[in-house]
């Protein structure tokens, strides 16, 4: 099975940029709370693969959260 690599607070940052979203928009989006988000940029803890997975799909694809429903 391939490993992914960790996503770092700063490709999270960049990635939520690509994406057009802010702390609150991907929060709701994951279902979650925008102070997750924010400790995963600021690497208070770290992002989970399926995040990091699923939002670097988003970008490779050009998918927005809509897309996604």
């Amino acid at each position: 099975m391939k490993r992914f690599a960790p996503m770092t607070g700063a490709e999270y940052r960049a990635t939520l940029d690509r994406l057009g979203l802010d702390h609150e928009q991907i929060a709701a989006f994951l279902g979650g709370h925008r102070r997750t988000s924010t400790r995963w940029q600021y690497e208070e803890r770290p992002v989970p693969q399926p995040v990091a997975i699923l939002l670097r799909y988003m970008v490779r694809k050009g998918l927005k959260p809509s897309d996604m429903i």
